[in-house]
């Protein structure tokens, strides 16, 4: 195996190079020769002229010497064998010349002052076997070295020296990792309380004055202060754990001038209601370093933010829904009133047209129906509006007044009930460590927010001395006169349509009756 590989033993590598340094061009010698022999065979070719060089291209150094590159390596033989006396391509002499006294004469035994194509067939497939295996080699760094000097190094005391040395050195490996460890010990015995109280107690996070080590920063939006974040790696696997909180949570994107990459923090919202807070509201991020960043809501998950909230939500829908209604019926109403003044438009255009015709009155005539037009759109409607306050004059009063209103006062109690009870359970079930197990903490309990803990993360500032804001507790306060004003108006009115319809007289008896009462009906004779 070793003879196959190495066919000329330690020389084989620098005979290789030279083979390979003159292959190409030997085969394209060699191809020339089998095409030249087979042109003049078919006695078709009786001179092959391989360059005609031009006056210039002689006259120019780089020109010349471009072309005796492109030219053959000899003239082509008819019989196939190259002579290494003359006739040399000047480009390839020095090649041929190494390559006769490293690789020829040693293999073919002989002076080699001719070459054919077989012998350097046969020699190229001498080195078959050492070129497969250069070619698989892996490429290592002691390559470099030389078989000389690797021999050198695998005999005598060189290997053990090296054993030895690789033993001393997972000696010290493994003393600097003790040491490692030991440091490792020693800062952990120096920061267990602080270590505890971030990872385990979180005093820092309930304290309003101090950080603790996973918070980002506080978010100011929609007049508020959001004094809890923490760092989002990947929203989508966050949102699916933060899901189970029962917390309204926003995700923030933060971006800053100086950072050319975008971060993601999540903020639970735990007081005040929903307000303002959409996707796309911006805002401001102050980090725990002081820096501001520019926010923006990219994703809510929606939760329950206090029980007011929660109990008014029901009546929030029934407006929605209301409201959507009237914006229907006005919508369908408009739109009666648009195509009945487009018509008398039209009609009127018309009339005018036609104006000049010999019999007149067109245009009063047009005028005339857009005014009725008018007048019946507009009858319609109060026709309509005056057909529903009917209908509930009418209704409310065939109805007890303290009926209705305990009918009414029950419904908001079968509407108000439900919802605060779920708004309750939702609101003590609220886990803040689901939204840090969503950063990646591993929070073994539940913590649960009080309504004092809420109030602290979510803060909304009072107003500067001297400033007067939107006062919610006097809209509250208007809202619920006018609805009692409103209410003690109803059962009024329907308590005097009552009394009026009781204290009306009975009608005449229509004549060929029997009056049931005589006595009643008779007159008094002493009157």
């Amino acid at each position: 195996m070793a003879g196959n590989l190495f066919p000329l033993g330690a020389d084989t590598p620098a005979a290789y190079a030279a083979v390979a340094s003159v292959k190409a061009r030997l085969d394209q010698y060699f191809a020339l020769c089998e095409a030249m022999s087979f042109l003049k065979a078919c006695g078709r070719l009786e001179r092959v002229v391989v360059a005609e060089p031009g006056q210039n291209e002689l006259c120019d150094p780089a020109g010349l010497g471009q072309l005796l590159t492109q030219a053959p390596l000899a003239a082509p033989a008819p019989d196939g064998r190259l002579e290494f006396g003359t006739g040399i391509n000047p480009q390839d002499r020095d090649g041929l010349v190494d390559m006769r006294r490293r690789v020829l004469v040693p293999l073919l035994g002989e002076p080699a002052d001719v070459l054919t194509g077989p012998q350097w067939e046969s020699v190229k497939a001498r080195f078959d076997a050492y070129r497969q295996w250069t070619q698989a080699k892996p490429d290592v760094a002691v390559a470099c070295l030389g078989v000389a000097k690797l021999r050198t190094y695998c005999d005598g005391a060189f290997p053990e020296a090296v054993r030895q040395l690789i033993r001393r050195s997972e000696e010290t490996a493994l003393q600097i990792k003790n040491v490692r460890l030991v440091e490792k010990l020693a800062l952990y015995q120096a920061h267990l309380m602080e270590l505890a109280n971030n990872f385990v107690s979180f005093p820092h996070l309930y304290n309003i004055h101090e950080r603790a080590m996973f918070e980002a920063g506080s978010l100011i939006m929609d007049g508020r202060h959001f004094n809890l974040a923490v760092a989002v790696d990947q929203r989508a696997e966050h949102v699916r754990v933060a899901g189970t909180s029962n917390m309204f949570v926003l995700y923030v994107q933060l971006e800053r001038r100086e950072v050319p990459d975008p971060i993601e923090v999540a903020v639970p919202v735990t007081g005040g209601g929903q307000g303002n807070l959409v996707v796309g509201k911006r805002g401001i991020f102050v980090d725990v370093q002081g820096h501001q960043w520019d926010a923006r809501v990219l994703q809510i998950i929606e939760n329950p933010i206090s029980l007011r909230e929660a109990m008014l939500a029901p009546f929030r829908r029934i407006s929605k829904l209301v409201t959507g209604k009237i914006e229907q019926l006005s919508g369908t109403a408009a739109n009666q009133l648009e195509a009945t003044t487009n018509q008398a438009m039209t009609q009127i255009g018309t009339g005018a047209t036609s104006s000049a015709e010999p019999t007149g009155g067109q245009p009063a005539q047009g005028r005339a129906l857009m005014a009725g037009g008018l007048v019946a759109g507009g009858g319609v409607a109060l026709a309509a509006l005056g057909s529903a306050a009917a209908f509930m004059t009418k209704t409310l009063s065939a109805i007890d007044p303290w009926l209705w209103v305990v009918g009414l006062g029950g419904a908001v109690v079968a509407v108000l009930l439900p919802s605060t009870i779920l708004g309750a359970m939702k609101l003590r079930r609220r886990d803040l460590g689901a939204v840090l197990e969503g950063s990646g903490w591993a929070i073994n309990a539940r913590m649960r927010l009080s309504r004092g803990q809420g109030r602290q993360f979510t803060v909304r500032p009072a107003y500067p001395r001297g400033a007067r804001g939107v006062r919610y507790w006097l809209i509250w306060i208007v809202a619920l006169l006018v609805a009692v004003l409103v209410a003690t108006a109803v059962v009024g009115l329907t308590r005097w349509r009552l009394e009026r319809a009781a204290a009306k007289p009975p009608a005449a008896s229509p004549a060929g009756t029997v009056d049931p009462n005589p006595a009643a009906s008779s007159p008094d004779p002493a009157t």
